[in-house]
Formats: structure tokens, sequence, C-alpha cells
């Protein structure tokens, strides 16, 4: 089967790994996955170095991990707008590389998103719909409640009332 998962975060060496853990598992299992995440690290505060005029980079590891790791060209970032600008800007790239791929180089046989963060798994949704694969919603943390909780942002605030509208389609 071949799998494209859509990632924003998870290093494959990072703190946050989980995704590309899951990744691994279904590569060991034999199926072909294509793994999308973002080129900056927010735990190390790295971006990997990109040519000014690709938007994504095929990134090699000498994991068990099998298919195809892509980097796609985000903004080094800090605070809250920053990252909010960093994850719009991976979806973006998501729906870019994801149209390139289905329509030029190979078809998958299932798109796999997220719940963290809700605008990476949307583009999957999209990607699903145009090109009519079916999307599997990989929940691992309940966003945007998570963030209410913390007081990272309001229930009142329309950031809020557009990933709760988001989560719920």
């Amino acid at each position: 089967m071949k799998i494209l998962y859509l990632g924003c975060y998870d290093q494959p060496d990072g703190q946050s790994s989980r995704s590309f853990n899951y990744v691994e598992g279904l590569s060991e299992l034999g199926e072909e996955v294509t793994f999308l995440s973002n080129s900056y690290d927010h735990y190390k505060f790295n971006t990997v170095k990109m040519s000014f005029w690709k938007l994504w980079t095929i990134d090699r590891f000498n994991y068990k991990y099998k298919g195809n790791y892509i980097r796609l060209k985000t903004p080094s970032y800090g605070g809250k707008k920053g990252r909010f600008l960093n994850m719009i800007i991976n979806s973006c790239l998501i729906l870019i590389y994801g149209s390139y791929v289905f329509l030029f180089k190979k078809r998958f046989d299932v798109i796999i998103g997220p719940s963290v963060p809700i605008f990476t798994s949307f583009s999957g949704v999209i990607l699903s719909k145009l090109f009519n694969v079916p999307f599997c919603f990989e929940i691992r943390d309940i966003w945007p409640d998570a963030l209410a909780e913390i007081g990272l942002i309001r229930q009142n605030s329309m950031i809020f009332k557009l990933m709760k509208k988001l989560e719920i389609y």
C-alpha cells in the first residue's frame, strides 16, 4: 500500500518523533510510506538548509524506514504568531506537494493526517477529495481544546472557533 503521511513538527531524531516512529512501523510491515514534515525543528531551533528555489527536499536517514522522508520548506519562528504562520505555510506546501505528486508522479492509496496541527489534516482532507483517496484522521491530541485548557488561546477567540470547525469537519 502507498501511504502519504502528513506531519508538521515530528523529526526522526527529535524530541517529538512519534509520527516518524509510526511511519517506521508501517514501513516495517511492508507499506510504502511518504512522510511529509517541516524543515524547522522547533525543539532544536534549527532549520534544514535548502536551495532558495526548492519548496521541499528528500531527506535520507539510516533508519529502518525505507520510504521517502520529505521536508517541506517552512520558515523558522519565534512566538505564537510565527508558529501559526509556520503551520499555515506547511499546510499550503502539503497541498502543492500532494497535488504535484498525484498529478505527475504516483498515486497514493491512503492519506493519513494528524490532529495536531489541524491545518495539516485539513490539507489532507482537501487532497483526498481532489484525488478520490481515503483519508484517515489520526487523533493524538485534542486541538484546540487542549490549547484553551492550558491558556494559550481563548475559547471565544476566532482561531479557536476556526480550529474547532476544522476538527469537527
